[in-house]
């Protein structure tokens, strides 16, 4: 009996090892470490599930989807044309190295603890409300819907994670933030400005 109890704890322990290294590999334990990280001010934790790099060119995404979408109010589909063919532009030209100030400054906010309190003009929900569907995408990425609002509209942003596999065999690893989809870009810049607009 004593030997059935001891072989029955030992699987306890393994299954309840196998559920944790599952969950450490899982999208929910990456934006649980990113809103812990953020909000304990840690730069290397945040940095362990998100690619500043990539959400320095998605910010520059937002930035130039910000500009065509004023420009399409302004001119029609002419005015974003014209608008998208210039930040095209100008974003081949000095693109890196604006990248480059982003990540260093998304690095500062970080550490100073305003990091995600407000990014941009859209602002987040807390909690729960803040978290809606988590779904694959067509290449194998994680689509995580993030609820919230700008300028006192509702509006939702699809954050992409990609897996960073690590380890023997890549067996091992966990989920990087990398970005939006641009979809979800252009849609937070026309509720911004319609937003806006409204007040």
């Amino acid at each position: 009996m004593f030997k059935k109890l001891i072989r029955f704890v030992v699987l306890l322990a393994v299954l309840a090892a196998g559920g944790l290294l599952w969950f450490q590999q899982s999208i929910y334990y990456a934006l649980m470490e990113l809103r812990d990280g953020v909000a304990a001010a840690d730069v290397e934790r945040v940095e362990r599930h998100a690619d500043f790099e990539r959400l320095a060119q998605t910010t520059l995404d937002y930035a130039q989807a910000v500009t065509e979408d004023g420009a399409k109010a302004a001119g029609g589909d002419l005015g974003a044309g014209l608008a998208k063919a210039m930040g095209d532009l100008l974003r081949a030209g000095i693109g890196k190295d604006v990248e480059k100030g982003m990540v260093d400054e998304l690095r500062a906010t970080i550490a100073e603890g305003k990091a995600f309190e407000m990014i941009g003009e859209f602002q987040p929900k807390e909690g729960v409300d803040g978290l809606g569907k988590i779904v694959d995408g067509p290449k194998g990425e994680k689509m995580v819907e993030i609820h919230g609002t700008c300028q006192g509209t509702d509006v939702t942003v699809v954050a992409l994670f990609e897996r960073a596999p690590k380890g023997p065999a890549d067996l091992f690893g966990t989920w990087k933030a990398v970005g939006a989809t641009r979809k979800s870009l252009d849609t937070l810049a026309t509720k911004c400005r319609r937003g806006a607009s409204t007040r």
